[in-house]
């Protein structure tokens, strides 16, 4: 009884924790960013992560390592896009734009998601992407839930939305962050959200751009995972290892094993 005690404080701790980096987030320049929408539902729900840097609480892809993000109170559910939603017609993408980041001294940098191949720039639009940004945030700040600035849930249609701004209403502008990536960048727009598979999450990985006014190629920094079920963003999941994975199939059989003898 002591030890199971014991187990829950230590579970507990460990969730405190892993939230503690967003409670302080509100939308802004240098803030890492998650989308989460549904175009035929016509909603999209807006979620600030926290900042991206180097200090206490704050975002280092560096040295993250299964940090967990935007659950609890802040995480999506299927509810949240309306009447008909599914995960099969949701998408997510995260990113962040501008802000003074901690040893780069650069307060133009770029993230965005984005698949196995890393996306390019155009060399341009580097003033409207922070002009659209600075739009988007005014709107999601002054109609976000409950009034916290950490997340808007609503139309994707009112004309400063992530739909309307960085995807440009759709087309062959999905993903181009307003153009300031090149071409159709379907997979910079990000993934559609299935049904749970074996990790019941979504894999993406981040791409840096520390020179947004030049043609170039995005670093890859990072890995983010959307996990479906709950509703919630892990920076750098650390993968099971092979032999976990082959272990959970015979726990899973013995323990109904046990049942079937009990």
């Amino acid at each position: 009884m002591k030890r199971k005690l014991l187990l829950s404080i230590f579970t507990a701790v460990l969730v405190v924790f892993a939230f503690a980096a967003q409670a302080h987030a509100t939308f802004g320049l240098g803030e890492f960013t998650r989308v989460v929408y549904d175009p035929t539902t016509n909603v999209e729900e807006v979620t600030d992560l926290g900042t991206i840097g180097t200090g206490a609480g704050q975002i280092n892809f560096a040295t993250a390592s299964n940090l967990v993000l935007g659950g609890g109170a802040l995480a999506y559910q299927l509810s949240d896009f309306g009447s008909g939603a599914m995960y099969s017609q949701l998408q997510v993408a995260y990113f962040a734009v501008g802000g003074a980041i901690p040893g780069t001294d650069n307060a133009s940098a770029v993230w965005v998601s984005g698949g196995s191949t890393a996306p390019g720039t155009s060399g341009r639009a580097s003033a409207g992407l922070l002009s659209g940004m600075l739009s988007c945030i005014s709107y999601w700040s002054s109609s976000s839930t409950g009034g916290l600035g950490v997340q808007f849930i609503g139309s994707m249609t009112p004309g400063s939305t992530y739909w309307d701004v960085m995807n440009k209403g759709g087309g062959s502008a999905v993903g181009g962050l307003g153009g300031f990536i090149s071409g159709n960048n379907s997979n910079n727009f990000g993934v559609e959200i299935t049904s749970p598979g074996l990790y019941g999450a979504v894999e993406q990985s981040i791409y840096y751009f520390g020179s947004p006014t030049t043609r170039s190629t995005g670093v890859n920094i990072g890995t983010v995972q959307t996990v479906v079920d709950g509703g919630y963003t892990v920076i750098n999941p650390v993968p099971l290892p092979p032999s976990l994975l082959l272990l959970a199939p015979g726990l899973l059989g013995l323990f109904g094993v046990r049942r079937k003898m009990a």
